[in-house]
């Protein structure tokens, strides 16, 4: 069923929509914390220059104390990831 066609059945009824992952930054800052840390700070990920190290440093230690509204760790994670499948 195409999105519209989907809408257009949906339409006045209410629903909420699942989310499984919607509460990714703690489960980053939980169970996937060594993954996340040792991706991201790992000398490899540091030294590729697409970043600065400290700033790296900055928001990986910010994101693990609260912060990171705007998903910044979840976006680095992503560029980093696809850098190794992909360009090594």
């Amino acid at each position: 069923m195409g999105a519209l066609a989907l809408e257009a059945h949906l339409e006045g009824r209410t629903y909420q929509r699942r989310r499984p992952y919607q509460d990714y930054r703690t489960w980053f800052r939980t169970v996937l914390r060594p993954w996340i840390e040792g991706t991201l700070l790992d000398e490899r990920a540091l030294e590729r220059g697409y970043f600065k190290p400290q700033t790296v440093r900055q928001l990986v230690a910010e994101h693990m104390a609260g912060a990171d509204p705007r998903g910044q760790v979840g976006a680095l994670m992503t560029l980093e990831l696809w850098h190794r499948r992909f360009m090594e």
